[in-house]
């Protein structure tokens, strides 16, 4: 036909053009099934360190938390002013000890 490429790839097309192949589908859902189990595997890799990182942050899971007496009145002090809770006082002082400012 004549129809210009911008027509026949964004126009409308009919249903028997709409569906794909079998083989096509297979090979789309196997893409969909591969990258799940990457999602999964990725996951799987990142929840240790992560869950690490929380436990020492939070001094959950039984991990000590060591402060010294000054440390700990001034961190007093600090959750006083701001009213933030101690979980999230621990959490962003532990990530910002692990990516320093320079």
């Amino acid at each position: 036909s004549n129809m210009s490429w911008f027509s026949r790839r964004f126009g409308r097309r009919s249903k028997q053009q709409d569906r794909l192949s079998r083989e096509e589908r297979s090979v789309q859902m196997a893409w969909y099934a591969a990258a799940a189990v990457m999602g999964a595997l990725g996951a799987t890799y990142a929840s240790v360190p992560l869950y690490k990182m929380f436990c020492q942050a939070t001094g959950f899971g039984g991990t000590t938390q060591r402060v010294t007496l000054q440390e700990w009145a001034s961190q007093t002090q600090e959750r006083q002013d701001t009213g933030i809770s101690r979980i999230l006082q621990n959490v962003v002082k532990y990530v910002l000890d692990q990516f320093p400012s320079s």
